[in-house]
């Protein structure tokens, strides 16, 4: 009985957490396509920029570079509404908005 509910537990969770990829995946907005025959390819998507994406195609691995789709970005702070005063109105007393 307690086999039969581990395995029950496994199941369950590959089946919730298993079928998608680590976050790291999508980590970098360029995506190396690497060719590994047969018509088939694999993606690498952790490059910070073009220019790192191409050294690592030109070095002898066929394939190409494209733009992350999955990309986000950098997660910012919010912050509080921005003043309407012109940002040098202290030195520049005419200038105030």
């Amino acid at each position: 009985m307690n086999k039969a509910f581990l395995i029950m537990i496994a199941l369950a969770t590959t089946a919730l957490l298993g079928n998608r990829p680590a976050q790291a995946y999508y980590d970098g907005p360029w995506c190396g396509v690497y060719s590994i025959g047969d018509g088939s390819s694999v993606e690498k998507c952790d490059f910070r920029n073009f220019e790192s994406c191409r050294a690592e195609m030109v070095a002898g691995n066929r394939g190409f570079c494209r733009q992350n789709g999955y990309y986000r970005g950098i997660p910012r702070p919010i912050r509080g509404r921005a003043s309407r005063s012109t940002p040098n109105a202290d030195r520049f007393p005419g200038l105030s908005g």
